[in-house]
């Protein structure tokens, strides 16, 4: 894996290593992610967005009753990671592969983001915010490993889509093409 500097890495970086992905919290929001226990939560996707080419940010309703919690939190994506020896920026490939993994699960046909296909990731990643907006999703809350003596570590996984979201069950070229239609341009 090739380092580069910051600003070197844009999405484009990512289209030869996307197809081949596969995977191996902070306070971000309303609450933070601890103030829930462990289980599965119904989410809404409030918003998203691709930021400067080297993240994906989920933000995230709760809408499963809890008293301790109640809001939106974000869920995020880091494309790129700095080297502990270098100190340079390098690709992320486990965030890469997990935001393959999560858009699949919801319906996203991430399998044909590939140059291939003349869909490359740098290309339908950015067109996501649109239809993924109001998306009903089941994550799975785990507390696990230790932060530090007296924390630890608490993670969202995506599960799979909700029920009664009103957006397609599959997504591909076609879907992402018209939620990201312009009859003005």
């Amino acid at each position: 894996m090739a380092t580069a500097t910051a600003s070197d890495v844009s999405l484009a970086d990512f289209d030869d290593d996307f197809p081949s992905a596969k995977r191996e919290g902070y306070k971000s929001g309303d609450f933070e992610l601890k103030e829930l226990k462990d289980g599965e939560y119904l989410f809404q996707v409030d918003s998203a967005e691709v930021k400067n080419g080297k993240m994906f940010k989920l933000s995230l309703e709760l809408l499963t009753e809890y008293p301790q919690a109640s809001g939106k939190i974000e869920k995020c994506y880091f494309f790129t990671k700095k080297n502990k020896d270098s100190g340079l920026e390098e690709k992320n490939a486990d965030q890469l592969a997990q935001v393959k993994e999560d858009l699949g699960k919801l319906g996203f046909d991430t399998e044909n983001w590939t140059k291939e296909n003349s869909r490359p990731f740098s290309v339908e990643l950015p067109k996501v915010p649109e239809i993924i907006k109001g998306m009903r999703v089941v994550c799975n809350k785990k507390t696990g490993g230790k932060k530090s003596a007296t924390e630890n570590y608490h993670n969202l996984y995506i599960v799979k889509r909700g029920d009664g979201d009103g957006k397609p069950d599959k997504i591909g070229a076609k879907e992402l093409e018209e939620a990201n239609f312009d009859p003005l341009a």
